[in-house]
């Protein structure tokens, strides 16, 4: 049995990264995962208040340099709201 995790979207997005797709279970923050591309056989979500969730994921990508969209975030000063009208940011910010 193949366990991946714990992993973020991030992970996942990064290039040449395409064993998620053929393991077991995969843990992580995975909100977004496109779940017909991953064949589960089980899916287990844990729902949490959507607000907290958007938060914690802008205070993560401020905090992290390594993620894709620090330097978007960082370099033009981005606040929260206007980190959720940003269209680069959509597909993170309309899922919770």
């Amino acid at each position: 049995m193949t366990t991946l995790g714990p992993l973020l979207m991030d992970d996942l997005l990064r290039a040449g990264n395409a064993q998620w797709r053929s393991a077991d279970i995969l843990m992580g923050h995975l909100g977004t995962l496109p779940i017909s591309e991953a064949h589960p056989k089980h899916v287990v979500t844990v729902v949490r208040n959507p607000i907290d969730h958007l938060l914690s994921y802008y205070n993560h990508i401020r905090r992290s340099p390594d993620h894709w969209g620090h330097e978007r975030v960082i370099g033009s000063s981005l606040s929260f709201y206007e980190w959720l009208q940003h269209l680069a940011f959509r597909f993170l910010t309309s899922n919770p």
